[in-house]
């Protein structure tokens, strides 16, 4: 069941990281610097859960992943919402798994990152992985430099950890050579914050 579990997660997530950093090695968003005024515009805030919300430089939008069966009848939830704009990729997904299900975050990033080799077009993959805490809860940021065979190398950043029985997964792609892709990673990043009571 361990392993299972363990595989939805990296499904999920080969499932974004196929889509989107094959998308950003080879469109035109993915090749751009990213842009200039992105930290003085105004934000806005993105709501997740009825628990939780971060701070974002546009509104994300909902995305159609497509879950395989075998894995879609293991969740009783999946909602993923995502932006392409300013020479950024972001996603993030919010998944409740089926009652009982074990919660292995570690084999959750290590199966992440395991499967970044596995997106077409990749030459090498750079991958770092550190512990972190997340509104109280145990957290995992990951980070990996995708080495393309063709086209500008790319950073993905990005964070997983449960919270109040979800599984939530952050991600973001920018260009290397970009240091405004950290400056923004970092500011959603530390923004997560409960929401408020209504």
């Amino acid at each position: 069941m361990r392993k299972h579990v363990i595989n939805i997660f990296v499904g999920l997530t080969s499932l974004f990281l196929t889509v989107h950093a094959s998308a950003a090695s080879n469109d035109q968003v993915g090749l751009k610097p990213v842009t200039a005024n992105i930290m003085t515009r105004l934000w806005v805030e993105q709501a997740l859960v009825n628990s939780m919300s971060i701070d974002v430089p546009w509104p994300l939008r909902r995305e159609e992943l497509p879950i395989p069966p075998e894995l879609a009848k293991q969740l009783t939830r999946s909602v993923t919402l995502g932006r392409d704009a300013d020479g950024l990729e972001m996603s993030v997904s919010v998944m409740t798994l089926v009652s009982g299900s074990p919660n292995n975050l570690e084999g959750a990033a290590d199966g992440m990152m395991d499967n970044l080799k596995e997106i077409p077009g990749t030459r090498t993959v750079n991958r770092r992985k550190r512990e972190t805490t997340v509104l109280g809860a145990r957290a995992i940021d990951v980070s990996a430099r995708i080495e393309q065979k063709q086209g500008v190398p790319l950073q993905l950043r990005g964070l997983v950890f449960f919270y109040r029985g979800d599984f939530v997964q952050m991600l973001l792609i920018s260009r290397f050579d970009d240091d405004l892709g950290a400056t923004v990673w970092e500011r959603i990043r530390d923004s997560i914050r409960a929401a408020k009571a209504r």
